[in-house]
C-alpha cells in the first residue's frame, strides 16, 4: 500500500509503470519526479497462451488486478508498456470480437482466422488505451471492481516491452558496446543506434523498433532497437521436458555445473537448440534434442537422463542459439558487442551471469528486478511529456 503520506490529493501524481507481457501483469509506482525508491509492486499472472491466443478480458483483468493491488489514491501518471506484434478484433463498441493474438502469432495472419475475422483490429496497447476500456475503467480507473480508486491524469504507451527493459539496462547509441538480453517469454538479444527517419538496413533475423535510450534526465534521445532471438524464449524448458516425457522443472536451472563439450569418446553431453516455435530468423524450425557428439537422438529411457540434465541442456541451447544470431545483430549495429546486461523474469534463475559470460567473452552484469519494464516505461513517458512536440 501507498504510503498515505506519499500521496496526499494536493501532492503532485505519483508515477505508476504497469508491463503487460505475455506471462505476467506487473505494476510498480514511483514518486513525483518518477525516480527514487519504489514505492509498491505487484505481479499478476496473466492468462496461458494456447494456440498462439490470449482471453483479452482475462488479460486485461489481470492488469486491473495488477493496478488494484497497489492500493493507489489520489492523482497518477501511469505509463503503459506491453507485449509487442499482438492483434485482436473489436466491435462497433470496441469491445474485443477475437482472442488476443500474441507474438507466437503473426498479427496479419491471425486476422484471417475463422470466427475472428473483422475490419477493426488493434494491437494491445491500442486497445488498453482506447476509448472502450477508458469507459469500462471509468473516470479515473475508479469504476466499482475494476480498476483502482486513483486519477489517472495521464496515460501514455511508453512502446515494447523489451524497449523499456532496454532503457532500464542502459542500451544507448552513446554506449555502442552495450547489448541487453532480455530473458522473458521471448529471449532478446538488443542493441540501440541513432534514430533516422528510416530504420537500420535488416538482414533476417534482425527487427527494428523505435525507442528511447537512456539521456540526461527529462529527456531521452530517440533510439533504434535492433533485436535478435528466440521466440518460444523461457517457456521453450516445459517443451523440452515434455519432449521426454518428465514433469516441469521448478528449481534454479543448475548452469554452473553444466559439463563441458568434450572429444569424441568423452562424458556424453546432452545438447538441446531451443528452436520451440522458431527463432526470429527461421520460425518454422523444429526442436532438436540430442547427445554429443555424433548427433545421437536422445532415448527417453536413458538413466541418464532427468529433469536437471535437461534444464542444464536448455540453458545451454539458448546460449548457442543467442551466439549464432550474434553476428547477425552486431553487423547490422556496426560494432561488436562489449559488454551484456541481462534482465526479465528468467534473470532470477540459475547463474546466467557465469554461462553468458564463457560464451560471449564480454563482461556481464545480471539485473534481478522483474519490474524494469515499469521503471523503463515511466522515464520514457516523463521523457516524452517533456519533449517538445513539432
Amino acid at each position: 500500500m501507498i504510503p498515505a503520506s506519499a500521496h496526499p490529493q494536493a501532492h503532485p501524481p505519483l508515477w505508476v509503470g504497469l508491463d503487460l507481457g505475455t506471462s505476467w501483469a506487473k505494476a510498480a509506482v514511483w514518486g513525483a519526479d518518477g525516480t527514487g525508491p519504489r514505492l509498491a509492486r505487484s505481479r499478476v499472472p496473466m492468462p496461458p497462451v494456447v494456440d498462439g491466443a490470449q482471453d483479452p478480458m482475462a488479460v486485461l483483468a489481470a492488469a486491473e488486478r495488477a493496478l488494484s493491488d497497489l492500493e493507489l489514491s489520489g492523482p497518477v501518471h501511469l505509463a503503459l508498456t506491453t507485449q509487442r506484434d499482438t492483434w485482436l478484433a473489436v466491435d462497433a463498441t470496441g469491445a474485443p470480437a477475437s482472442a488476443l493474438l500474441s507474438w507466437r502469432v503473426h498479427p496479419r495472419q491471425g486476422a484471417g482466422r475463422e470466427g475472428e475475422r473483422s475490419d477493426r483490429g488493434m494491437p494491445l496497447e491500442a486497445w488498453v488505451t482506447g476509448p472502450w476500456v477508458q469507459r469500462r475503467w471509468g473516470a479515473g480507473l475508479g469504476a466499482p471492481g475494476a480498476g483502482p480508486a486513483a486519477d489517472i491524469r495521464t496515460l501514455t504507451y511508453a512502446g515494447g516491452d523489451k524497449n523499456c527493459e532496454y532503457w532500464s539496462l542502459g542500451v544507448s547509441p552513446d554506449r555502442p558496446g552495450r547489448a541487453a538480453l532480455s530473458l522473458g517469454s521471448a529471449v532478446a538479444l538488443g542493441m540501440g543506434v541513432p534514430r533516422t527517419d528510416t530504420a537500420p538496413s535488416l538482414m533476417p533475423g534482425v527487427v527494428a523498433s523505435p525507442g528511447h535510450a537512456r539521456g540526461h534526465a527529462p529527456s531521452a534521445a530517440p533510439v533504434w532497437h535492433l533485436e535478435t532471438g528466440i521466440l518460444s524464449g523461457m517457456g521453450g524448458l516445459d517443451l523440452a521436458l515434455g519432449m521426454v516425457g518428465l514433469p516441469p522443472w521448478d528449481g534454479p536451472l543448475p548452469i554452473a555445473h553444466a559439463p563441458p563439450a568434450g572429444p569424441a569418446g568423452s562424458r556424453r553431453r546432452l545438447c538441446l537448440t531451443p528452436h520451440f516455435g522458431g527463432a526470429l530468423d527461421d520460425p518454422e524450425a523444429q526442436p532438436r534434442l540430442f547427445w554429443d557428439p555424433g548427433g545421437t537422438p536422445v532415448r527417453t529411457d536413458d538413466p541418464d537422463l532427468g529433469p536437471a540434465r535437461v534444464a542444464r541442456a536448455w540453458a545451454e541451447g539458448v546460449l548457442d542459439e543467442l551466439l549464432r544470431l550474434r553476428p547477425k545483430l552486431e553487423d547490422v549495429a556496426g560494432h561488436a558487442i562489449t559488454e551484456l546486461r541481462v534482465g526479465g523474469g528468467g534473470a532470477t534463475a540459475g547463474d546466467w551471469g557465469a554461462l553468458l559470460s564463457r560464451g560471449f567473452g564480454v563482461p556481464v552484469e545480471v539485473h534481478r528486478d522483474p519490474w524494469l519494464g515499469c521503471f523503463g516505461a515511466v522515464q520514457i513517458a516523463r521523457a516524452m511529456a517533456n519533449t517538445p512536440r513539432p
